[in-house]
């Protein structure tokens, strides 16, 4: 059945935001991506029709959401065609392959007896640290609570987080979308790596100190 609210919350960097319905009722959450015309940017206060469904956790969600005077096309690209991955969730994927590369090699290099356990167990504990500061901060922008400043959650990937830092980013789908956040995390990420190559791997050293 499909249902007509007006849009009174809507979050554009985040991508969503709101519906209280016309009739009484709850307020229905509503993503960017549950809109038939996505080029179209929702706007506050605007009517929108949209069918009415419950998520895994039972929440109430809008689902093929169209804007005013706007009719419902039930073949809309969404649903006949598979939908590409985004820029963004591809660069996603290459900072989890990226995480899983380093623990593996970071974990390959204790069991052969170069590098203390420490550092491992360092990077682990520095990463749930992260993790947590990340999903406080995310919870803080939905209920508008005092946020964690951008650079104490670089400082804590600078000095060994950087695996958390990406994992959260992926499970709370939280600063993953803002460019100048990602392209300084991944400033702090070369820097934590080549700190380490450099310092605690003999081997990197003795190479770089060769070519020059």
């Amino acid at each position: 059945m499909r249902v007509k609210g007006t849009l009174t919350k809507w979050d554009d960097d985040k991508g969503f935001g709101f519906i209280k319905p016309l009739t009484p009722g709850k307020d229905v959450f509503v993503h960017i991506n549950s809109f038939q015309t996505k080029s179209k940017r929702p706007i506050l206060n605007q009517l929108v029709t949209y069918t009415l469904i419950k998520d895994q956790q039972g929440r109430l969600c809008a689902q093929q959401a169209t804007h005013a005077g706007e009719r419902l096309n039930k073949l809309t690209e969404k649903y006949s065609k598979p939908r590409r991955k985004s820029k963004n969730e591809t660069s996603m994927g290459i900072s989890l392959y990226v995480v899983c590369l380093f623990l593996t090699t970071l974990a390959w290099l204790v069991l052969s007896g170069k590098v203390s356990f420490h550092f491992f167990a360092g990077y682990v504990l520095l990463s749930l640290v992260t993790v947590m500061f990340y999903g406080w901060d995310k919870r803080s922008a939905q209920t508008g609570r005092w946020r964690i400043p951008e650079s104490t959650l670089h400082l804590l990937a600078l000095i060994g987080g950087w695996p958390g830092a990406v994992w959260a980013q992926q499970r709370f789908r939280h600063k993953s979308k803002k460019l100048s956040f990602r392209i300084q995390l991944w400033l702090m990420i070369f820097t934590n790596i080549s700190a380490f190559s450099w310092f605690f791997i003999p081997q990197t050293s003795d190479f770089i100190k060769s070519m020059f």
